[in-house]
């Protein structure tokens, strides 16, 4: 099922790059997968804190939001 979602772009002449990114470089494994975890352990970091993981929590949580917004668009 994968290889037809992949050759589907290439017959359809969907461009590889839709964001328009220069070097693609948010599509990496290494970048989307850590912001999913972080995604996941932010909300039990900002219930069990000490009071200085606050902040950095919730600006962490809405910068992997913005991250994965951007990601899945296009």
């Amino acid at each position: 099922m994968t290889d037809q979602a992949v050759t589907a772009d290439a017959y359809f002449g969907e461009d590889e790059n839709p964001a328009g990114l220069l070097s693609n470089w948010g599509n990496s494994p290494w970048l989307v997968f850590p912001a999913l975890l972080l995604i996941l352990i932010m909300p039990l970091a900002i219930i069990f804190h000490p009071t200085w993981v606050v902040l950095p929590a919730v600006l962490w949580s809405f910068g992997m939001i913005a991250t994965i917004i951007k990601l899945t668009r296009g």
